[in-house]
């Protein structure tokens, strides 16, 4: 495997001797030496181009008709004739006039500094974007000195690792001599002609849109630039849910894992229904033919309803729902395969993979990743959705799922001096995918997943409703969790669960109900166990949880947020608010973080509110067989509840508690 950093070091130390041994100062060797990268750069792409203009090339005579400019301009590359091309350079006697060379303009060459001169000004020729750009200095090299820094750049090996790694080197070559100028008591900077070469360089008329910088300003602190990114999410299509609430669910995964049967799937419809849900989602486990999924080893990709578990399939499901009164959503992981699967055993070469090596596998020891920069893929993970869609039209919610990231940093697609574009080619593959399905399907609800929130970003979210915030649904981690991610991303987008207990992923922890309803109340809200494992007390709970929860849902999961304490300043408290625009209606959320005897509880002091109104505290999501705490009923003024606060009473452990504000 070639050494790129050492290629670019040995250049680059080759390159500057021969600048030390002349009387050339760092500043006059800069642009030539950069300039002649270029060209080089520009003769490995003409070759490449060449190449593929002659296959398949009309005979004419028994020859080869040969290549003419209008070849390359169909293929928006640049042209370079015979004299601009670098082996041409390269292979030029030692002793020029031997040569006889006439420049473009006629008259005689005779210096190997001329004959470059002349190659750039023929450069420049072809393309109207480089005209005055090349610089055409090369009169000050000696011979000498000159033909062997085109000996150095002609290193084969450059070609071997491809076109784009000569972006590199000049990147590499760019920032040695800006500290090689300094060193010179000189000015460097990046000149305008520079930027134009480089545009140049990457490929003719190709946009590259790099990803958008948003900057905010306020005078309210930190809870001001959150409040600013999330109404500039909300309003600026950053997300795609925008100021629409979400459903309250139940997810399967947690409850049943891969052990998805009809009868399992409609019990859980019949809890959550009675609960007072509005949305039922099938989990992981429900497709597979050949090799059905039973576990994280198969089936990926082949999206197909294993009959064996669903014997009446998904219309009898989605019959089911709209029978209860609930939307019915469904999982799925479509950039993803096996190599145990049908998807695999047909399209291998699908699959992101480096020629000639062995397949790095994730998860279950056999997953790997699709290779979205093939459009043939791109239409397949379109056709995921769309069967599904097409098929069973009351499907109100995809979860979209990713639990991969790229271990095979190679495309059989892509051709060879495009390999290091995968991240990039992979990510655009994705978005012209999500960009289809969102213009067929603009109201289906769908969920970013990436075990837990490994996509929570701003280039994917205006495709997505929502994503799942963490993996650890844990609800003392869930309070800090939850609290960092609000910092960037508003309510509606976080999708937040009730959990069973005691819960795997911390140790078997065990959080009473009603602590783990508050925190997952305060965003989008949703429960993820197996409800016939639970007691009568965690029923009523979560239907009370449930009920006060969709009249508290317009100001939590739209509303202006106000982080009031936070978990990690080892208070023993972390509490949080949201405001509606008007300042007349607000959500109050206090969790106990810490748990010992005789514990000091913090007072709270809201914000966002109007001080001169008077607010009734009425308690919401009361602990099941108990009364509202002391604070139920009364009131005070904002101007109180901002300066002076109010004493929560919290006394045992895991305490919460919600409180409305009108």
């Amino acid at each position: 495997m070639i050494n790129i950093r050492k290629l670019e070091a040995e250049l680059w130390e080759s390159a500057d001797l021969l600048r030390q041994g002349s009387k050339l100062t760092s500043s006059q060797y800069c642009m030539p030496v950069l300039a002649l990268l270029f060209l080089r750069y520009a003769y490995s792409r003409y070759k490449m181009v060449e190449a593929e203009i002659l296959q398949g090339r009309p005979m004419r005579g028994g020859r080869v008709m040969p290549v003419e400019p209008s070849d390359f301009a169909a293929k928006s590359a640049l042209y370079l004739p015979r004299e601009a091309q670098f082996d041409y350079l390269v292979n030029l006697p030692d002793n020029i006039l031997d040569a006889h060379l006439k420049g473009k303009d006629g008259h005689d060459i005779n210096s190997l500094g001329e004959a470059v001169n002349n190659a750039m000004q023929l450069v420049e020729d072809q393309s109207e974007q480089l005209t005055g750009v090349l610089p055409k200095t090369y009169t000050m090299f000696a011979d000498d000195l000159l033909r062997e820094l085109l000996r150095i750049f002609n290193n084969k090996t450059i070609d071997e690792v491809g076109g784009d790694i000569i972006g590199r080197i000049y990147e590499y070559f760019l920032s040695k001599f800006a500290k090689a100028v300094a060193s010179d008591d000189g000015v460097f900077f990046t000149p305008k002609s520079l930027v134009k070469m480089l545009v140049n360089v990457l490929e003719p008329k190709q946009v590259f849109e790099t990803p958008h910088l948003a900057l905010t300003y306020t005078t309210e602190g930190m809870g001001g630039v959150s409040r600013n990114f999330h109404r500039w999410a909300r309003t600026e299509g950053m997300f795609h849910r925008g100021m629409k609430t979400g459903d309250i669910l139940l997810n399967s995964w947690e409850g049943i894992y891969f052990d998805i049967t009809e009868e399992r799937i409609i019990q859980m419809m019949d809890d959550i229904a009675k609960f007072g849900g509005e949305l039922f989602v099938m989990d992981d486990g429900w497709f597979g033919d050949k090799y059905p999924r039973n576990d994280d080893t198969s089936s990926l990709g082949d999206w197909v309803v294993d009959k064996r578990k669903l014997p009446n399939g998904i219309k009898a499901l989605t019959d089911a729902a709209r029978e209860r009164g609930i939307k019915f959503g469904i999982w799925i992981e479509p950039e993803m395969s096996n190599t145990k699967s049908e998807l695999f055993e047909k399209h291998p070469d699908w699959v992101l993979q480096t020629k000639g090596r062995e397949l790095k596998q994730g998860r279950g020891g056999t997953q790997v990743v699709l290779d979205m920069s093939n459009p043939q893929v791109q239409d397949f993970v379109f056709r995921v959705v769309d069967d599904l869609m097409t098929q069973y039209p009351e499907i109100a919610y995809i979860k979209w799922d990713a639990n991969a990231s790229i271990q095979n940093y190679g495309s059989l697609y892509l051709p060879k001096q495009k390999q290091s574009n995968i991240y990039v080619d992979y990510h655009l593959g994705l978005i012209k995918t999500l960009k289809r399905i969102r213009a067929k399907y603009p109201d289906l609800v769908i969920q970013d997943c990436a075990s837990g929130g490994g996509r929570a970003n701003y280039g994917l979210l205006p495709y997505f409703d929502e994503f799942w915030v963490s993996d650890n649904n844990d609800a003392l981690q869930r309070v800090y969790i939850q609290y960092g991610t609000s910092y960037f991303f508003p309510a509606n987008a976080m999708a937040q669960h009730i959990g069973g207990v005691p819960y795997w992923n911390t140790g078997g922890r065990i959080t009473p109900i009603k602590f783990r309803c508050d925190v997952a109340m305060s965003g989008r809200l949703g429960i993820e166990l197996q409800p016939k494992h639970m007691s009568d007390e965690e029923r009523a709970q979560c239907t009370q949880a449930f009920a006060d929860y969709k009249e508290l849902r317009p100001i939590v999961q739209t509303g202006n947020l106000y982080r009031l304490l936070s978990p990690f300043s080892r208070e023993g408290l972390a509490s949080l608010m949201y405001v509606d625009d008007a300042r007349s209606h607000a959500v109050l959320f206090i969790y106990k973080v810490d748990n010992y005897c005789d514990q000091p509880i913090p007072r709270i002091r809201l914000a966002g509110l109007d001080p001169d109104r008077t607010y009734t505290l009425s308690e919401r999501n009361v602990k099941n067989g108990q009364k509202p705490c002391s604070l139920n009923g009364k009131q005070f003024t904002g101007r109180f509840l901002m300066s002076v606060g109010i004493e929560v009473p919290l006394r045992d452990d895991y305490a919460s508690r919600v409180f409305e504000l009108k």
